[in-house]
């Protein structure tokens, strides 16, 4: 069974916008009416929200509606922003959750972030169905970040939900151990595909955060295809406790349903736990996925004598599959590969270029004809120069279709370029000598094009300072101050003392230099130990 390091042939970022659900159109572009709009949405409407920020005063709890949709106004999902009040902030007031929905039928969400809020960005009772969230960014949750509730009494939670080229991801980290991105109660039918999930992780002093995705209590034929987890302290799980569940009729954690070419990878030395779990879930299937742990010894895991009829076949893991507590099922032709054979730092790699095509939304286009080998080139070669000298002539071209395409994987490279163009010049701010490693990488990345030597200008025009030769050296001696501070001993009185004198030296010595700035942060976080 070959690995294929590639991860191109997945897309993770949605090639294309869908319709819109409805002719009934609400337009909104400031808070007020947006919570104004949402909270008294009729059916069959569908709210378009502008570009902008949206500061959330209250939760905005929509209950009993049919056939609506909130969608960003643009494809681009970070051009909308809806915000809580700071998902570590305790003073929320009555905007515990961004959105919350109750009773409602084939509702959409696309188009748009959310997040910064203490509970969840998205909240959903036990009595709806047909929930379907399309291209959203969800970040920065002090809880799950899109959550399904149980009607216990009623023995049903949400049905049918469908979450597509979503991104999931805590900017810094979770506030506790208590967060998972998808985590829903007694759903049935849920569709998850191709959606990334970075950084669920809690802080050190706590214990390990929940899984990635968790569909339990009751929850029944759930659908994982195509999913890509980074860094996060557990994957999928179905299932998680061997007694039954408390809604009503119902006798496993999770029944049925698949868990297909997913892709898990945790760096080493990231605390964390299994990659792919069965819990008291009888029926399910663990098929081609890709699970990278990076110490922990059993990336999947099936448990308890519930766990029956389990089919585990043609996955690629770096540990051993564990049969626990009375499982049972088949496991064929799964790979368990380690060492110098272990594919880990290729697929690592893409999986990180896939992260930020996201996080910044650069999509793919999918409709290439005249062009399909040239964007295939570009799509999986970062090598944008050489490319570009074959792209833009053909942006000028007769042929209308053919020209179209150039424009699109034109603005796909060109979006790339600005990412870290951008990222250079606000480290150039602060750090200009550090930003210049950043400009150099830009430059050899589009070398022989525009774009490269718009990278070169920006190098020579910080080389070109007065005091460049001072600030180097300022650079140079504050950065070997950050490393004696990443490898200073808590409770080391000597080295803490070494570190403080050489602070003390740096601001009497380039008391001028730019660096003095980052050299008083880091006096100011050292402290007295």
């Amino acid at each position: 069974m070959p690995f294929i390091s590639n991860l191109g042939a997945v897309e993770y970022v949605a090639t294309k916008d869908i319709p819109v659900l409805n002719k009934k159109l609400v337009r909104v572009n400031n808070v007020k009416d947006l919570e104004q709009q949402l909270n008294n949405i009729a059916d069959n409407t569908t709210v378009l929200i502008a570009p902008g920020i949206y500061k959330l005063s209250e939760l905005v709890f929509i209950r009993g509606r049919k056939n609506i949709e909130i969608r960003g106004a643009q494809f681009d999902r970070n051009e909308v922003k809806i915000v809580g009040k700071g998902y570590k902030n305790k003073d929320f007031g009555e905007c515990r959750h961004c959105l919350e929905f109750s009773g409602c039928t084939n509702v959409r969400v696309a188009n748009l972030s959310i997040g910064d809020v203490y509970h969840h960005p998205v909240a959903m009772q036990g009595d709806c169905t047909d929930m379907h969230f399309y291209n959203v960014r969800f970040f920065d949750a002090g809880e799950q970040f899109l959550k399904g509730n149980s009607n216990y009494a009623a023995g049903r939670g949400v049905l049918r939900g469908k979450v597509e080229y979503c991104l999931f991801e805590y900017t810094e980290m979770a506030r506790s151990w208590y967060t998972q991105a998808i985590d829903i109660h007694t759903g049935k039918d849920w569709v998850i595909t191709n959606n990334i999930i970075y950084n669920i992780m809690g802080p050190a002093h706590d214990q390990m955060a929940g899984h990635a995705i968790l569909m339990w209590n009751g929850a029944e034929n759930t659908h994982c295809e195509n999913n890509l987890i980074i860094n996060c302290a557990r994957g999928i799980a179905y299932g998680l406790n061997e007694k039954k569940p408390p809604a009503k009729g119902k006798q496993y954690d999770h029944n049925g349903g698949k868990i297909v070419n997913n892709i898990f990878v945790r760096d080493p030395g990231v605390r964390g736990d299994d990659g792919i779990l069965i819990t008291n879930s009888p029926n399910s299937k663990i098929i081609g996925n890709k699970v990278f742990c990076s110490g922990y010894e059993t990336p999947i895991e099936y448990r308890y004598k519930n766990s029956s009829n389990i089919i585990i076949k043609d996955n690629i893991l770096d540990g051993r599959i564990w049969q626990r507590d009375g499982a049972t099922g088949t496991e064929d032709n799964n790979m368990i590969v380690s060492g110098k054979k272990s594919p880990f730092a290729l697929l690592r790699k893409d999986a990180f270029k896939h992260l930020q095509d996201a996080q910044n939304f650069i999509p793919k286009s999918d409709s290439f004809i005249h062009l399909k080998a040239l964007a295939k080139k570009v799509y999986n070669d970062e090598s944008y120069g050489r490319h570009l000298k074959k792209l833009r002539p053909l942006l000028e071209s007769e042929n209308a279709e053919e020209k179209k395409e150039a424009q699109d994987l034109f603005a796909y490279v060109e979006k790339h370029f600005n990412r870290l163009m951008t990222k250079a010049r606000e480290q150039a701010i602060d750090d200009p000598i550090g930003a210049l490693a950043v400009y150099d990488a830009v430059a050899k990345q589009f070398s022989k094009d525009a774009f490269g030597d718009e990278a070169k200008t920006e190098i020579k025009a910080i080389k070109d300072r007065p005091n460049y030769k001072s600030e180097k050296q300022a650079y140079a001696m504050y950065q070997r101050l950050v490393e004696m501070e990443k490898g200073r001993q808590v409770g080391n009185a000597a080295q803490l003392n070494t570190l403080n004198r050489g602070l003390d030296l740096f601001m009497k010595r380039y008391g001028d230099s730019i660096y003095l700035k980052l050299a008083k942060e880091l006096k100011s976080k050292v402290g007295n130990g």
